[in-house]
Order: C-alpha cells, then sequence, then structure tokens
C-alpha cells in the first residue's frame, strides 16, 4: 500500500445512497474542532504525555492533505465536474469537448 492504514484517520465519511443537499454541514463540524486544537494553548498545540521521552510535549495538529473520489471532489471544492468545460481539475485552459452524436 501507498500509506499505512496506522497513520491514514479518515476524518469524515458521508454516509447514504445519496449525496448530502449542503456539504458544508458535514465538513463544519470537523474544522470547527480542528481550529480549536489549532488554538489551544495560544497556539502551541495540544499537550500532550510522550512515553518515548517521558515528558509532557507540545503537539501542533494541521491538515495536511484532503481527498475525495472524482465525484464527491467536486462537492467539496466547489469546481465543474469531469463532465464540465474544464474539468481537469489543475486550473489548466484545455477546454473539454463535447460529441455530437452522443
Amino acid at each position: 500500500t501507498r500509506s499505512r492504514s496506522k497513520r491514514v484517520l479518515p476524518a469524515l465519511i458521508v454516509p447514504g445512497p445519496n449525496k448530502p443537499k449542503h456539504i458544508d454541514s458535514f465538513l463544519f463540524r470537523g474544522f470547527h474542532h480542528l481550529s480549536a486544537i489549532q488554538r489551544e494553548n495560544n497556539g502551541a498545540g495540544i499537550r500532550v504525555f510522550d512515553a518515548v521521552k517521558k515528558a509532557v510535549v507540545s503537539s501542533r495538529t494541521i491538515l495536511w492533505a484532503a481527498t475525495a473520489d472524482a465525484v464527491g471532489l467536486t462537492e467539496i471544492d466547489g469546481r465543474v465536474g469531469h463532465h464540465g468545460c474544464h474539468g481537469c481539475r489543475k486550473g489548466c485552459e484545455m477546454k473539454g469537448r463535447h460529441k455530437p452524436s452522443s
């Protein structure tokens, strides 16, 4: 595997067979919690016990990467989907094509 599962923590899983009407209602709670953790101890982070050092250390939490499948990503970042005019997600100028016979 590309990443070890013990180091990957899924923060959000949207349940159900249908997509949510307001994805921000699912994202807000996680971002609010992350923001509160980042502001803990005036930005120094959460104080946790390090068993290797046998001392209490400050642990700063960051959002390193966010990903989703192709359909879910368009809902999160608000861009056009893969069937849209500029669907490559790289910000390039490549314009999509529509086949008249399809």
